[in-house]
């Protein structure tokens, strides 16, 4: 998947790029996700600036998911392979979550996401 954003700010614009692969394992209960970014910026002072951001991978398994309710559990690791300090944290980050999704009412579609 290939998709884009883009940002106007007082102090440039900022467009990036993502490379998205998504693949599903097995039974398509787990699945990897890999980003690959690529950045453009332009500041006032006409610098423009255009290369890698940071790198991410994780892994996501949804044990459960049913028309009215699931959960899922995902890891994810950023990687400091931005070319720039601008274009990414220049840090290693890893992010745990936990989703949980419900719905209460199916007539009136009450629902939650944890």
């Amino acid at each position: 998947m290939l998709y884009n954003e883009y940002l106007d700010t007082k102090n440039g614009s900022f467009n990036t790029t993502n490379l998205r692969i998504l693949h599903p394992i097995g039974n398509k209960s787990w699945n990897l996700r890999f980003d690959l970014p690529l950045i453009s910026t332009n500041n006032p002072n006409s610098t423009n600036q255009t290369g890698l951001g940071d790198v991410g991978a994780g892994i996501t398994y949804i044990p459960y998911f049913k028309k009215n309710e699931g959960f899922a559990v995902r890891t994810r690791v950023t990687a400091p392979s931005a070319v720039a300090p601008s274009f990414g944290s220049g840090k290693w980050v890893a992010i745990p979550a936990f989703f949980m999704r419900g719905i209460l009412n199916t007539d009136n579609f009450y629902g939650f996401l944890m």
